[in-house]
C-alpha cells in the first residue's frame, strides 16, 4: 500500500506494535492475573485444616450437707487437628496445578486473539494512509486541472461551467480528505488504546505488505491447527476433570482426627492423646459427583464441537484468501495501466481532444480502481490474519 509523505511522524512497524501488544496490552495483563490468581489457589490447596483448639475455666461446685460450695478450680482443655486421608489432599493439589496449566494455557489464546486484533488494526491504517495520499494526490491533479480549465476558459475554449465543475470536483477531494483523516485518527486510537499506550500516541503504519502469490496445502493447515492451544486446554480440563470425579468420590470416606486433652480438678490431674473420626453424611458427596459427572460430558461435548468448528474455519478461510490473491492478481495488473491512462487522458484533455465529462469519468475510473484494490489487499490481510488465528500460527514459518 502505498504511503503519502508523513514527514517527521515516528514509524510503527507490525513487529514492533506485535512486540508492544503481547507486553502491556490490557486483555494480556488481565490473563497475566488469572494465571497469578490460580497460583495463590495452589497454596491454599496445599494447606491442611486449621487445628481447633478449645480450653474451659471455672470454679468446680459441691454439694455439701445441702450448700452448694465452691471446692476448687477446674481447668480444661485440648487440641484437635483433622488429617486428610485417602490422598484427598494430593488431589486437591493436583487439580490446583492443573488450574494453573489452564491459566496459561489461556494466556497463550488471549496472545493469538490479541495479535489477530492487531494484524487487523495495522492493515486497517495502511489502507486508509493509501486513501489519504490517493486523495492528496487527487487533489495536487485537480488543482493543475483547475488552472487549466481556467486557462481554457480565457481563450473561450470552454464554458465556464467547466470551470465550476473543476472546482466541484477539487472541493469534493478536500471534503473526502477531511473525513479519511478523521477515520484514520480513530483506527490510530483504537491501536493505541490495544497497545496500551496514549491514545494521541502519533505514529504511522510504515510497513510496506506484500501478499504471498501462493498457499501451503490445505491438508497441512488442518493438520497445524490440532496443535492450537485450545485443544491443550481441553486435554488438561479432561485430566483435570477426571480428579474431580475421584476427589468427589473420596470426599465420602473419614478423615482422621488426632488431639491431646489435658484437665485439671483440684489436686486431680490428666492429659493424654485422642483419637477420632470425622463421619461424612450420608450422600453429602453426591452434588459434587454429579457434577463432576456433567462436567465431563460438556469437555467431550466441547472437544468434539470445537474440531468440527476449527476445521470449517480453516476450510472457509482457505478458501476466501485464495479467492482474494486471485482478485488481488487482476487487480495489480489492471492498476499498471491506469498511470499512462491519466496522462494520456488529461493531456488530450488540454489538446482539445477529449471533452471535459470524459476526463471526469477517467479519473473517477482510475480511482475507483485504486480504492479497490486498497479494499482487496486490506481483505488480503484481514482473511491471511483470520486463517493463521484459525491454524494457531503464521501460515510460511520465518
Amino acid at each position: 500500500m502505498p504511503i503519502s509523505a508523513w514527514g517527521n511522524v515516528p514509524p510503527l512497524t507490525l513487529e514492533k506494535a506485535l512486540e508492544i501488544a503481547q507486553i502491556r496490552a490490557p486483555e494480556q495483563v488481565l490473563s497475566q492475573h488469572d494465571t497469578t490468581i490460580s497460583q495463590a489457589e495452589r497454596l491454599k490447596a496445599n494447606r491442611y485444616p486449621n487445628p481447633q483448639v478449645e480450653f474451659g475455666i471455672g470454679p468446680n461446685f459441691e454439694n455439701l450437707n445441702g450448700k452448694i460450695v465452691d471446692t476448687n478450680l477446674f481447668v480444661a482443655g485440648s487440641i484437635n487437628q483433622e488429617i486428610v486421608l485417602w490422598g484427598k489432599q494430593k488431589l486437591r493439589k493436583e487439580i490446583a496445578d492443573q488450574n494453573i496449566s489452564i491459566s496459561k494455557i489461556q494466556e497463550m489464546v488471549t496472545a493469538q486473539d490479541i495479535e489477530f486484533k492487531v494484524r487487523v488494526l495495522y492493515a486497517a491504517i495502511q489502507r486508509s494512509q493509501a486513501r489519504v495520499a490517493l486523495i492528496q494526490n487527487n487533489i495536487q491533479v485537480d488543482q493543475r486541472f483547475v488552472g487549466g480549465t481556467q486557462l481554457k476558459f480565457q481563450q473561450n475554449e470552454v464554458p465556464y461551467a467547466d470551470v465550476l465543475r473543476a472546482k466541484l470536483e477539487l472541493a469534493t477531494q478536500h471534503k473526502n480528505l477531511i473525513k479519511e483523516q478523521k477515520d484514520l485518527k480513530v483506527l490510530k486510537e483504537k491501536l493505541n488504546l490495544l497497545l496500551a499506550r496514549d491514545l494521541n500516541t502519533s505514529f504511522r503504519a510504515s510497513d510496506s505488505f506484500e501478499p504471498i502469490k501462493s498457499l501451503p496445502p490445505l491438508k497441512s493447515l488442518l493438520a497445524r491447527s490440532l496443535n492450537r492451544p485450545e485443544y491443550q486446554s481441553i486435554q488438561v480440563q479432561q485430566k483435570r476433570n477426571e480428579k474431580e470425579i475421584r476427589l468427589a468420590k473420596q470426599q465420602a470416606k473419614p478423615n482422621l482426627i488426632a488431639g491431646f486433652f489435658a484437665e485439671k480438678d483440684g489436686p486431680d490431674r490428666s492429659f493424654g492423646p485422642s483419637i477420632g473420626i470425622e463421619l461424612p453424611i450420608a450422600y453429602r458427596n453426591k452434588g459434587e459427583i454429579e457434577t463432576a459427572k456433567a462436567k465431563k460430558l460438556k469437555i467431550n461435548f466441547q472437544r468434539d464441537y470445537l474440531a468440527k468448528q476449527i476445521e470449517l474455519q480453516v476450510r472457509n478461510n482457505y478458501l476466501e484468501l485464495q479467492k482474494t490473491i486471485e482478485s488481488l492478481t487482476l487487480q495489480k495488473e489492471m492498476i499498471k495501466n491506469t498511470g499512462d491512462l491519466f496522462r494520456t487522458t488529461f493531456q488530450a484533455y488540454l489538446e482539445g481532444k477529449t471533452e471535459f465529462l470524459r476526463f471526469l469519468e477517467t479519473l473517477e475510473t482510475i480511482n475507483e480502481l485504486k480504492i479497490e484494490y486498497f479494499d482487496t489487499l486490506f481483505e488480503y490481510f484481514t482473511k491471511k490474519a483470520e486463517l493463521e488465528r484459525a491454524i494457531g500460527g503464521p501460515l510460511v514459518s520465518k
